[in-house]
């Protein structure tokens, strides 16, 4: 995979969370389209779950302006930055995520992980030392 190809690949990724951050909250608050996959019971647990949507497009933001001023003028510190906001992010959720019953999202946790992480591994590996 090329370098290009690696950034285009984060972008589209960063531009997903973005969507499905600011969607998130119009899908769980207007619709039960999600409640097949989610347990969401009572009205708290859809609330608190529409108020996580904004930290997911705020997320997808952060790493969309990582991708575009930082992988793309080959500065490590930008895939540092992935790095480690993914691996401070990724078993904790999942973790809690688990301990709830919330398979599904366990699983998407685990897609979201393995999306970001190796594509950026292998792009901060790629990059010339300075």
């Amino acid at each position: 995979m090329t370098s290009s190809k690696i950034d285009r690949w984060l972008t589209w990724l960063s531009l997903l969370h973005v969507t499905v951050g600011l969607a998130l909250p119009l899908m769980l608050m207007r619709t039960a389209w999600l409640d097949a996959w989610l347990p969401l019971g009572s009205t708290d647990a859809r609330l608190a779950l529409a108020l996580f949507g904004p930290t997911v497009a705020s997320w997808g933001a952060l790493m969309f302006f990582l991708v575009q001023f930082g992988l793309r003028q080959n500065q490590r510190w930008a895939a540092d930055a992935l790095i480690i906001g993914v691996l401070v992010w990724a078993p904790l959720d999942a973790a809690l995520c688990w301990q709830h019953g919330w398979i599904a999202a366990v699983a998407l946790d685990a897609a979201a992980l393995l999306a970001i992480l190796v594509p950026t591994v292998i792009r901060r590996w790629s990059m010339p030392r300075l």
